[in-house]
């Protein structure tokens, strides 16, 4: 008898369909981290023209909005 190991069985699946019925999110924005750190993210994202993500991020920190970058 040849040994054969344990994960041989799945070397014949190639796809796999997954049904999702819900999503759960959690939003964290790095409480553990300085205002300086989250104000200087915030500015980063604005400056590379992310300004929704930048946007959402100062609404949900309930602070003022970076002004945009030209």
């Amino acid at each position: 008898m040849q040994y054969r190991p344990r994960f041989a069985q799945w070397l014949h699946i190639v796809g796999l369909e997954v049904r999702v019925r819900r999503w759960e999110v959690k939003r964290k924005l790095s409480q553990n981290q300085s205002d300086q750190d989250r104000h200087g993210v915030i500015r980063a994202l604005s400056t590379l023209g992310q300004h929704e993500l930048a946007n959402t991020m100062a609404e949900a920190m309930n602070q003022k909005t970076p002004e945009r970058r030209p």
